[in-house]
């Protein structure tokens, strides 16, 4: 019995390192850059090892949407895997994060 229970600790100890190394050593590819015309959107990537990938955009007239992308955490403290709305000086902005390869 004591065999047994010391095999399910070391195999449990095992795990948690292993889950615990794989986390640590994958990182997140982001897209990242600005543009501001519309249909232009950034295709330079980043690898980022801070946790999210962000996009802002701000529509401002039929031809002019400006956005950024890059990886952050701070900035993703308030939208994890989401996005906020709001305007400024009567402009739509949104703000969006996520935390999987070119999601932004």
């Amino acid at each position: 019995m004591f065999s047994d229970n010391m095999y399910t600790h070391k195999y449990l100890f095992l795990c948690i390192i292993l889950t615990f190394l794989i986390h640590t050593t994958i990182s997140l590819i982001c897209y990242k850059g600005m543009s501001l015309m519309k249909n232009n959107k950034p295709e330079e990537t980043i690898e980022c090892n801070k946790g999210y990938c962000y996009n802002v955009t701000a529509d401002a007239g039929l031809l002019f949407r400006g956005e950024r992308a890059g990886c952050s955490s701070l900035r993703c403290l308030i939208a994890r895997n989401k996005c906020r709305s709001t305007e400024i000086k009567n402009i739509p902005v949104k703000f969006c994060c996520c935390d999987y390869d070119r999601c932004n």
